[in-house]
């Protein structure tokens, strides 16, 4: 769900009034780390389904495995947007090529989910979308090439132009995609900052499959968690030795 950057607080209020609560973000994060757009990722617990859902909420539109291919296309998308069903989406033309961007510059192609969806969008596509123009600034003569061959679902020369395109990317902004790239490295292995939570001890004897519990806990929970080991029981050396007082202040051995 594509929010404009101005709202402030209210991105927090209308999730939680939905019962959405923010996951904490990784390391620095990206509302904390200037080099990085804008991730806000929201979940609550839906009790019927026995499941877990999810909202991305981004502020800004990039693209990439760590959004390192980004615009300032933002509002453009949101003043073109649409009401459908009582919800805003995107203007068709700017949804072809959002989601053909998304795909390419992520993962280098197109999933067959996503091929269905960009097939049924591509009547109603030309250049005059804000990101046809995107493409054309970064790599020009692209964005015609990949209109044709998505409508012609030639799925294997739509990964080419992608490429073509992420690397036409990469020679145009290349200071803005390495610092990203950089700062994304880094910040994935330090820790999220987050307030107070809760504590979970699983006890059981050996072979009793507490580390599976606790691997599958984590999996299944979408909140940061630490698995902490605190070994096992074993008799003390000084067992049988304890200290106890008597009065007069002797001590005796046990």
């Amino acid at each position: 769900m594509l929010v404009g950057p101005w709202r402030g607080l209210e991105l927090d209020r209308a999730p939680a009034a939905a019962g959405f609560l923010r996951i904490p973000a990784q390391g620095q994060g990206s509302h904390r780390f200037v080099l990085r757009v804008r991730e806000n990722e929201f979940c609550a617990y839906d009790a019927a389904a026995d499941a877990w859902e999810h909202l991305d909420v981004p502020t800004e539109v990039a693209f990439g495995p760590d959004l390192e291919y980004r615009t300032d296309l933002a509002r453009q998308l949101l003043d073109r947007s649409r009401r459908v069903g009582g919800v805003n989406r995107l203007n068709p033309n700017d949804e072809f090529w959002y989601l053909l961007l998304h795909e390419l510059l992520k993962r280098g192609d197109v999933g067959e989910s996503r091929r269905r969806r960009i097939d049924s969008l591509s009547d109603t596509s030309d250049l005059t979308s804000p990101m046809a123009a995107q493409i054309e600034v970064v790599s020009p003569g692209s964005a015609t090439t990949l209109r044709e061959a998505a409508f012609d679902r030639d799925w294997e020369r739509v990964s080419s132009i992608g490429e073509e395109i992420r690397k036409g990317w990469c020679r145009s902004r290349r200071f803005g995609v390495g610092v990203v790239q950089a700062s994304s490295r880094v910040v994935r292995f330090v820790p999220a900052v987050t307030g107070a939570g809760i504590s979970v001890a699983i006890l059981g004897g050996d072979g009793a499959g507490k580390t599976t519990l606790a691997t599958s806990l984590r999996r299944t929970i979408p909140m940061p968690s630490r698995y902490v080991y605190l070994g096992v029981w074993r008799d003390s050396r000084l067992a049988g030795r304890a200290c106890v007082a008597e009065p007069g202040g002797e001590c005796s051995r046990s």
